[in-house]
């Protein structure tokens, strides 16, 4: 049986975050794990952690700040589905000028690993950050989550403080890259993260594979397998190619794949 995976996930409150745009630096603040106990019962996790106050953008810059993602443990979650804590990309993760080029091109970043793993993961939520517009109009490269694995042992690439290059990044797109306003929701495991698409719907992106699946369209026996990197028989939702860090920070985002935006 397929299911709205929503309902289950570690969920991410990251639209109260300002926006903000120019030159800048990444934050170094820890990332922020909130317990269920933490909202009231009954209430929904996003309205409850709406009212969490939001990171401020680095007071010694008036740039791109890295959001830390703050979650909340969602009631009822199946064994083995929980994600460990996550390490956030520290202030030196990134030049500055690598930085300033990310925001201008992907919008909004958020950047972790998961404790344990060796994949770094950087997602740009799509929209400009200078736009006026409300929403804001779409950032030239588009929605992406970019990922980097640590080759084993390496201490310098799995420090979130040495110096990272882009250009060592996978960059994969959701079905509509350029559209923009691609939110993240949450994480199952080490494996699954979950984004909501602009008018698209939900996906869930798998970090082993860099596969796009239609949240809805998931089982739980899916979901399962997936976090244990074994196949399923739904086949991946179509998406334009992956793109090396550098050729994606220097075009325009790809076109959408036509018939992906799926209600159910």
């Amino acid at each position: 049986m397929a299911l709205g995976i929503s309902v289950w996930f570690i969920v991410a409150q990251l639209s109260s975050t300002p926006r903000v745009a120019g030159a800048g630096r990444l934050t170094g603040s820890p990332v922020t794990t909130i317990p269920s106990s933490a909202c009231p019962k009954g209430m929904p996790f996003q309205k409850c952690l709406a009212a969490i106050t939001p990171l401020p953008k680095n007071s010694a810059t008036s740039g791109t700040t890295l959001v830390p993602p703050s979650f909340a443990n969602a009631p009822k979650m199946p064994s083995g589905w929980a994600s460990p804590v996550m390490v956030q990309c520290g202030p030196g993760f990134f030049d500055s000028a690598t930085v300033v080029s990310l925001g201008n091109q992907f919008g909004l970043l958020t950047c972790f690993r998961f404790s344990g793993s060796p994949q770094w993961v950087l997602i740009g939520d799509g929209m400009s950050l200078t736009s006026s517009s409300t929403p804001p109009a779409a950032s030239r490269g588009g929605s992406i989550i970019a990922i980097l694995t640590c080759v084993a042992n390496d201490t310098a690439c799995l420090d979130p403080n040495t110096i990272h290059q882009f250009s060592s990044f996978t960059a994969y797109f959701p079905p509509v890259p350029q559209n923009g306003r691609m939110e993240l929701q949450g994480t199952i495991g080490t494996e699954i993260i979950t984004v909501s698409v602009g008018y698209c719907g939900q996906f869930s992106f798998v970090l082993h594979t860099g596969a796009w699946y239609n949240s809805r369209q998931l089982t739980t026996g899916d979901i399962t397998a997936l976090i244990n990197k074994s196949s399923i028989g739904l086949a991946a939702a179509s998406t334009p190619l992956p793109e090396t860090g550098s050729a994606a920070l220097g075009s325009n985002a790809p076109t959408a794949i036509p018939g992906q935006c799926l209600a159910g």
